[in-house]
């Protein structure tokens, strides 16, 4: 959380990205995004990342993160944060659970203290 999203999300990018390269399970169901996997022959459970071109799993950890960052994840302002919340409320969710292994802190101040 910082006071500037474009700076929250240059300053979480990188980490987020690798936790994500590491935790490749966490994005099957975004690789079935990209045109090239839609007509896989393969079910997502049996996708073997490990074998992909450098360039390609780049690109579908980049779509991994703009949508956790976009949709699935606390991060941003204090107001944007806010602002999921209480979307979240309005749809009758009154529970948030946050996964806490992804941690950064920057010289800029941006991440938990």
């Amino acid at each position: 959380m910082g006071e500037s999203l474009e700076l929250v999300k240059a300053t979480v990018r990188g980490p987020l990205i690798e936790y994500l390269r590491k935790s490749a399970d966490l994005i099957k169901s975004y690789a079935w995004a990209f045109s090239a996997f839609k007509h896989q022959p393969e079910s997502k459970e049996k996708a073997d990342f490990s074998t992909l071109p450098k360039r390609r799993m780049d690109a579908i950890l980049a779509h991994a993160f703009d949508r956790y960052f976009e949709t699935s994840g606390l991060f941003g302002t204090p107001e944007s944060c806010v602002k999921v919340i209480e979307k979240l409320g309005a749809n009758d969710i009154d529970e948030v659970a946050c996964l806490n292994r992804f941690r950064h802190q920057s010289r800029s101040g941006v991440g938990p203290p």
